[in-house]
């Protein structure tokens, strides 16, 4: 589990650095044209990708805060000692870790579409 926090702190830092990457591009882009570096396109993209990183960023809070108990029971059932006594307690952690992780699936996925509007207007 913690190599798994790891590579997801490494892609949270990349995701910040990309955002605020875009927001440095969007701004320089309403500054006005420069000669050989803008195009409608491209100033599209970065638009989108400003969007985009936005609806993650409001997505990602419930996701962690309705996750967070999974970890606990992984780490539970994982590290617990491996005694014939704590083999119920063990074994209660894996299902409540299999049980968060369908509760926060639930939770979450109307998420998606009550944070993001376009996803709304396309389902009607």
């Amino acid at each position: 589990p913690f190599s798994l926090l790891a590579v997801a702190a490494v892609g949270v830092i990349l995701f910040i650095i990309i955002y605020f990457f875009n927001i440095g591009e969007v701004a320089s882009i309403k500054r006005g044209a420069q000669i050989n570096r803008y195009s409608v396109a491209r100033a599209y993209q970065f638009r989108e990708n400003v969007v985009i990183t936005k609806f993650f960023f409001r997505l990602a809070v419930p996701i962690m805060i309705f996750a967070a108990p999974a970890f606990f029971f992984y780490f539970l059932k994982t590290y617990l000692a491996r005694t014939r006594e704590h083999e119920w307690l063990r074994l209660l952690a894996s299902e409540l870790f299999d049980f968060s992780l369908g509760i926060a699936i639930l939770i979450v996925a109307p998420g998606v579409v009550l944070y993001e509007p376009r996803v709304m207007r396309s389902l009607k």
